[in-house]
């Protein structure tokens, strides 16, 4: 009798809700009276001779669904028999304008009948689009439908469907309608009277929807648009199909799902929806597989997260994004509230599968991300590698990062508690226990969600998004540095770089990224259970040596960007702060200086002199003893090694005279000599001369810099030397060794001597240079 009692109890809900939805009234039941005045406020007819469409209660109502861009319009149903479907579609009332368009039927054997003889048996789910190129914008539409296409066809009533504009439009998100959760404890207890009760405010939730976004182009739903999750009684999963489908406001506004974990092992969910560009082979599970479709500038895409072979969702997505290279929004959408803050799943399941879903949302750069899963509403600050950064209660302009929304129950049949611990990423969550949807409103450069209850009071705060410029993410510029070398471009100018690749990493916390790759390795999707080799079972809740030991959280040090997103204590970013770090970044790479190629035949790449000879000669600092050779063994002079600090110096003006007898006027380092003296890097020698020819030792290159560092505001380290040879160091460059030895710009001979008054060669001096450089 259960279908009976469903039947009886949605006239019931019907009444409760304040709507006219048609349903089958049967036998005398105690809900009869309110059965009948529902019918007699309903705008259908009631239904035709016997063999004509059956409108009653009913799993396989007429579902509208988006086609693969905004000119496409896809529609599906079950029928009873099986032939060839069909719909008739024209901008007449009459039809008289119509194409007929066929689809394909799927043989399929369900039903709502629970052995008593009282439901509707299918046979057939059947699918027909329109194409591309035939829904215009901002026109109405009339259509019918039939399974039989042909001569005897027998069409449908016909229905009305507006299309809306291409360019500007507005979506309604709702989260876990899940017909029949109400009064069960969990998923699934079978008592008729929830999901009579999980109508009504299914019901109310739509028609308050339609007040206050009258022209929306389509519904998003973010999963569980049923309860029943075991796939044993597929007449409970079509009542609650049946319940899902009955608003008439399904009848002309498509509808854009994803799959819920209440889904997910049922095949039934891919024959009542006509999803656009349906791969089966990826992102599946029993019930479907991942989608996408395009909406003027916006880019929808949909995935089942009850399958973690990432692989699988990175394939969709690249396909997506190659397939709408311009969009300028890229949305997904999936069921569990990876960023979201209910219990139980955020911190559990939830923060499970982040680990698999939130690499991709930064990988592809994605703009929002919505979910459901917890009962409750969430929104985050905008998300980047697991840092949440703050650019503002209200608005985010140019924002990088994701902003995640968690949609709270459409229905009311379930609410959860929220988290005991408010997550650092959440910007606003609330989990008053009124049935919810949301308004999203997209312009090229604008997105705004406005959240409701179901009494059409506001639920949270607006919020929005706009973009002014397009610019990639930090974690995509950090992400191609790998693919940036040093021997492409100048020295300083990499070094740079480099600096700010590394602040970035640091700031993001890029060490701790890591992801154990059996959580998508030992994964079998062929598998509609719980595999023991897994660390998570089916539903994403660690299992066995893998979980924490009071949760079904994976356990701590197992994932570390799993770790690194449940610390708390690290807080919100500040939108200034992180700007600061991502324009050094931008002008560090867009000052990149491409390297010239070293003319020196006597240079090899794997010399440890290599990269700073080629600092050296980019900078114009040191140069080769001819166009063609460096000469990397040979001594250096101290003329040349003053002249070298002179270019460090700028080549500034020289004002005084040369004082030393043994340095010519018009000489190559005769400026260098005079501003070196001028500048206190160099005394020269006892006897008063400079000795420009002299072979210079270590010590002197030592103590030249230390002298220069002063001038530069480097202050002296004291560490003690502990080399072997340290007693040979001359006094008046002990001071300048101790500094140079501190600060790593001198390093002992392979021997472990220091070697100070040995002649530096020139590949030595430039080393020297170069460490001084930084």
């Amino acid at each position: 009798m259960k279908a009976k009692k469903v039947i009886a109890l949605l006239c019931v809900a019907a009444m409760m809700s304040g709507t006219s939805v048609t349903v089958l009234a049967q036998d005398a039941q105690p809900a009869q009276t309110a059965a009948e005045a529902a019918a007699e406020n309903s705008t259908e007819e009631a239904p035709a001779a016997e063999g004509a469409y059956d409108s009653r209660l009913d799993a396989g109502k007429i579902i509208l669904t988006p086609g693969e861009d905004e000119t496409a319009l896809n529609f599906a149903w079950y029928s009873e028999q099986s032939g060839t479907p069909a719909v008739k579609i024209g901008t007449k009332a009459d039809l008289s304008d119509a194409r007929v368009f066929e689809g394909t039927a799927t043989a399929i054997d369900k039903t709502t009948d629970n052995d008593a003889g009282e439901g509707i048996d299918y046979t057939a789910s059947n699918k027909v689009t329109t194409g591309t190129g035939f829904v215009a914008e901002n026109t109405t539409y009339y259509y019918s439908y039939t399974w039989n296409n042909g001569e005897n066809a027998e069409w449908s009533d016909v229905y009305e469907y507006t299309s809306q504009g291409f360019d500007s439009f507005q979506t309604i998100l709702v989260g876990d309608p899940q017909m029949g959760a109400s009064g069960s404890e969990g998923q699934g207890t079978v008592d008729d009277a929830n999901i009579a009760s999980d109508l009504a405010g299914w019901q109310k939730t739509l028609d308050m929807a339609s007040e206050i976004a009258p022209d929306a182009s389509f519904i998003l739903s973010a999963g569980d648009q049923i309860d029943y999750s075991s796939a044993d009684a597929d007449y409970i999963r079509e009542l609650e199909f049946a319940a899902f489908s009955t608003p008439e406001q399904l009848r002309s506004l498509p509808l854009a799902t994803t799959i819920g974990n209440h889904e997910s092992k049922g095949d039934d969910y891919q024959y009542h929806y006509n999803n656009p560009n349906v791969d089966p082979e990826l992102g599946d599970t029993n019930s479907g597989a991942d989608y996408y479709f395009s909406y003027g500038d916006v880019l929808f895409i949909s995935l089942n997260s009850n399958n973690r072979n990432a692989a699988e969702h990175s394939e969709v997505i690249e396909r997506a994004i190659e397939s709408h290279k311009d969009a300028a929004w890229k949305v997904v959408m999936f069921h569990h509230d990876i960023y979201g803050s209910g219990q139980p799943h955020s911190d559990v399941d939830g923060a499970n599968l982040r680990t698999i879903f939130a690499p991709l949302m930064d990988q592809y750069d994605i703009d929002v991300c919505l979910t459901g899963h917890d009962h409750s509403y969430a929104r985050t600050y905008q998300i980047i590698d697991g840092k949440a950064i703050d650019y503002g209660n209200e608005e985010a302009v140019n924002p990088d990062g994701t902003l995640y929304i968690a949609a709270g129950s459409a229905s009311g049949s379930k609410f959860y508690e929220l988290n005991a611990v408010q997550q650092y990423y959440i910007a606003e969550r609330n989990n008053t226990p009124t049935p919810t949807f949301s308004t999203i409103d997209f312009t090229d450069n604008s997105f705004t969600i406005k959240t409701y209850d179901n009494t059409g009071a506001k639920y949270a705060g607006d919020f929005t998004i706009t973009k002014t410029e397009d610019q990639a993410s930090l974690l995509s510029l950090v992400n191609e540095s790998e693919d940036i070398h040093a021997s492409d471009y100048t020295t300083d100018s990499y070094r740079t770089y480099e600096d700010a690749v590394d602040a970035a990493k640091d700031y993001l916390e890029t060490d701790k990224d890591a992801v154990p790759s059996e959580l998508v390795d030992n994964y079998d999707e062929e598998n509609q259970g719980d595999n023991p080799d897994d660390p998570l079972n089916y539903y994403g809740y660690a299992q066995g040596d893998y979980a924490a030991e009071d949760s079904t959280r994976l356990r701590e040090g197992y994932a570390d960007f799993l770790d690194k997103t449940m610390d708390n204590s690290q807080g919100v970013k500040t939108s200034e702060e992180y700007q600061q770090i991502y324009n050094n970044l931008v002008d560090a790479k867009a000052g990149l200086t491409e390297a010239q190629e070293l003319p020196y035949v006597d240079v090899s790449e794997d010399g440890y002199y290599y990269e700073a000879a080629k600092r050296l000669y980019e900078d114009g600092i040191m140069t080769g003893m001819d166009d063609t050779h460096f000469g990397p063994s040979v001594s250096l002079s101290r003329a040349h090694f003053v002249t070298i600090l002179y270019r460090m110096a700028g080549s500034p003006e020289v004002t005084s005279e040369v004082t030393f007898p043994d340095v010519e006027e018009g000489q190559f380092y005769t400026d260098a000599v005079a501003w070196a003296v001028e500048a206190g890097v160099v005394t020269g020698y006892d006897e008063g001369n400079f000795g420009p020819a002299d072979e210079i030792t270590r010590e002197q290159i030592a103590t030249m810099l230390y002298r220069y560092s002063g001038n530069a505001g480097i202050a002296a380290q004291t560490t003690v030397l502990d080399f072997p040879d340290a007693m040979e160091i001359s006094p008046f460059a002990r001071e300048a060794m101790i500094w140079a030895v501190s600060n790593n710009i001198m390093s002992g001979r392979e021997n472990g001597t220091l070697a100070p008054t040995d002649n530096a060669s020139r590949a030595d001096a430039a080393v020297m240079v170069d460490r001084y450089l930084g």
